[in-house]
């Protein structure tokens, strides 16, 4: 299944994480790019707890056309403050009727979004769900940079639950 995780937090890269090790092509979108940096060039999560293995990112991103473009599923794990600001970029971004899972939310967060997406995308009726909760209990446990000329080689992310 193509899948975007949106938020590269920490539960949007044990989503990620999870989600390419049980086979799924995802492309995690974070807005920043300098939080991202060391995963687009080398897109390894690795991770140890209940889920364990090196899950290797289709795509890392911080364009959120890339990051929209024809998924199956959409699970944004950005705080709940952002859903907003989000939804509207979707509606103008999002070409194509998919699903979206609010991760975690304020309660009745699918319907704020469908709120602000409809206002600006009437073609598109995208189906949008919500979670009381965060999927993944996870930390970064320890990030290890390796750098020459200033520049970011690898960057690795050890996931605990």
């Amino acid at each position: 299944m193509k899948v975007t995780v949106i938020g590269a937090g920490n539960s949007g890269l044990a989503m990620a994480a999870h989600l390419t090790l049980e086979g799924n092509d995802v492309t995690l979108w974070n807005r920043t790019r300098d939080h991202i940096e060391g995963l687009i060039e080398n897109p390894i999560i690795h991770c140890s707890g209940i889920i364990n293995g090196n899950a290797k990112i289709h795509c890392v991103t911080d364009d959120l056309a890339v990051a929209l473009e024809n998924p199956e599923m959409v699970f944004v794990t950005t705080p709940a403050f952002s859903h907003a600001t989000l939804a509207k970029q979707f509606a103008h971004t999002l070409k194509i009727k998919t699903t979206i899972i609010l991760n975690p939310v304020s309660t009745f967060e699918a319907l704020e979004f469908n709120h602000e997406f409809k206002p600006t995308n009437r073609t598109l009726s995208p189906l949008i769900a919500e979670t009381q909760t965060i999927l993944y209990t996870c930390r970064k446990k320890k990030t290890i940079f390796l750098s020459n000329n200033q520049k970011l080689k690898k960057f690795f992310i050890f996931l605990t639950s």
